[in-house]
């Protein structure tokens, strides 16, 4: 799979391109220098385009990083809109493919300061998980440096004393076995009002909410045992009518064992 793509020395993706080309994955972390020769460090915009073989007809989750602006068109609908500036913010959304080649096109642009662009996708409705070294804070801003990021299908984790990631490389960022924590975020579509039972179990602390709207809006705790704690189960019953809702979990580990599993069923 290739990507053709395009850089322009401006905010709206017009004109002559100053830079084209092709790539194989969309997977940039630019810091604050310049994406490619002759393109400016701040205020440009890029544009990436593949047609993509699906093998099932199935629901595939978009995970996209972004840090300004960006928008995800499949098959020529937009289906992600946030041209704004923000600091490096995930996005996830969900979507039913037929089997076959669909057109991706994902377009992007970079104000001033970090320039971060990334694009991924799984087959199934999965969470992108952030690690942290540290406990996180219960709400708002995690409070602390992400270690590792990546898409956990399915959150079901059992990591007795050990660490979720161990280097042991001189260095490599490392999490600790205790006192560290983690952020999944995802959607869920659901195609008609029912009820759900969201699950979850943990060794320490959990907190889950739901989000009417996908965005952000709407905050909604299911689930709250933000507490030390033995392997322990919870669930929630939730009545939902047919949308897109944004999750969030965070979980931390003090110390002993690390366990974490997060589902939910009709």
């Amino acid at each position: 799979m290739t990507f053709t793509e395009k850089f322009w020395n401006n905010t709206s993706c017009s004109g002559t391109p100053a830079w084209q080309g092709n790539s194989n994955s969309i997977n940039y972390d630019w810091g604050t220098g310049a994406p490619r020769s002759g393109v400016n460090s701040d205020y440009f915009c890029a544009e990436w385009q593949a047609n993509v073989p699906f093998d099932a007809s199935d629901w595939y989750t978009f995970y996209l990083i972004v840090d300004d602006g960006v928008r995800l068109y499949v098959d020529g609908v937009l289906v992600l809109d946030r041209w704004v500036v923000q600091a490096p913010t995930i996005y996830s959304i969900s979507l039913y493919l037929t089997s076959g080649s669909h057109s991706i096109r994902m377009r992007y642009y970079e104000n001033t300061g970090l320039a971060v662009a990334r694009l991924s996708w799984l087959r199934g409705t999965g969470m992108i998980g952030e690690y942290y070294d540290s406990v996180i804070n219960r709400t708002g801003d995690p409070g602390a440096p992400v270690i590792m990021l990546r898409p956990d299908v399915p959150i079901r984790f059992d990591w007795h004393v050990y660490s979720p990631l161990d280097t042991r490389q001189q260095g490599v960022p490392r999490i600790y076995e205790d006192t560290f924590s983690a952020r999944w975020q995802g959607r869920i579509y659901i195609d008609q009002c029912r009820w759900i039972n969201f699950r979850v179990r943990s060794d320490d602390g959990i907190i889950l909410k739901i989000f009417h709207d996908p965005y952000g809006g709407g905050e909604e705790v299911l689930i709250d045992q933000w507490r030390d704690q033995p392997p322990t189960n919870y669930n929630y019953w939730r009545w939902l009518c047919p949308g897109t809702y944004r999750l969030e979990a965070r979980y931390y580990e003090n110390g002993g064992g690390a366990v974490i599993n997060i589902w939910w069923e009709r």
